[in-house]
């Protein structure tokens, strides 16, 4: 009996690691702002992240902000397993709502001063880039581009 046990305990943790990797293949993460899944790229709708190339600069030193911004998305997808909604198809990209049960992931990359409102659906994206440029988070401690300009 001990034995089946052993077998159903390892079992369990097999079926765990193989959601966890299906769950974490599902949205692949490109840059700051913008996620592969299903075969379609997409942008997240409302915000505008740093380039990966792009640099910021923060006390007169120069940082790969574009990288931190794609980091840090990375980081939100692979910890909440979001799920993302398509809004709009295209061509070449899509607009998509990635959240969780609590959290929008493009918030909460504006209000970690990582990205920039953009775009007319932005709601209370302006209210959140506000605040974090007010506390001088991510991008607002120092100089950067806009990434719309930087492009």
């Amino acid at each position: 009996m001990k034995h089946l046990f052993s077998l159903f305990g390892n079992l369990a943790t097999a079926i765990v690691l193989m959601a966890a990797t299906a769950a974490s293949a599902q949205v692949t993460v490109i840059d700051g702002d913008t996620i592969a899944f299903d075969k379609q790229v997409y942008d997240l709708a409302g915000i505008d992240a740093p380039e990966l190339g792009q640099r910021c600069e923060e006390g007169g030193n120069l940082y790969p902000c574009g990288e931190t911004a794609a980091f840090a998305l990375d980081k939100l997808v692979g910890l909440r397993n979001p799920v993302c909604t398509a809004i709009e198809k295209g061509a070449d990209k899509g607009k998509v709502v990635c959240s969780t049960r609590t959290t929008n992931l493009g918030a909460n990359l504006i209000e970690d001063g990582l990205a920039v409102a953009s775009g007319s659906e932005t709601g209370n994206y302006k209210t959140l880039e506000h605040a974090a440029k007010s506390s001088d988070l991510g991008i607002w401690r120092g100089a950067f581009i806009v990434p719309q300009k930087w492009r």
